[in-house]
């Protein structure tokens, strides 16, 4: 389940730019997101509404990014507190786990849907460019 969450979410984000990126991931999560829009928008010498999508879609990024770590950060810390606690409780540690992957479930239909709009903004050139960078992007597995 874990690994299909994963490999949803990084779908959606590698089709949205992380195909284009030269593997030089540092700074915030925003600044790597900055980076990557802007290197799409330049990859496929995007027009003003197809930026505009663009924007939408790495602001629907930002946001579940936001609310995900959010929601892990909280969890990790019920967790330790269960950790040293005398008796460990398995229903709270369950029911934080559950928090987290409802976020996830929750964040997968925005960013696929945002993907939506901004694929439909994409000519078939440039649909057929982002094919050729994902094909290259290396597949961990």
């Amino acid at each position: 389940m874990k690994r299909f969450l994963r490999a949803t979410l990084l779908v959606s984000l590698a089709a949205s730019g992380i195909a284009f990126a030269s593997g030089r991931f540092h700074g915030k999560f925003e600044e790597r997101a900055d980076r990557i829009a802007e290197k799409v928008s330049k990859t496929l010498e995007l027009n003003d509404s197809q930026k505009t999508a663009l924007q939408t879609l790495k602001g629907e990024i930002l946001a579940s990014h936001k609310e995900i770590k959010e929601a892990r950060l909280h969890s990790k810390t019920q967790i330790f507190q269960e950790l040293k606690a005398e008796k460990f409780d398995e229903e709270k540690v369950t029911a934080s786990i559950r928090g987290v992957i409802q976020k996830i479930d929750n964040a997968i239909p925005r960013a696929v849907s945002a993907f939506a709009k901004f694929h439909a903004t994409l000519t078939s050139s440039q649909r057929a460019e982002i094919v050729e960078k994902f094909e290259r992007f290396p597949h961990h597995e």
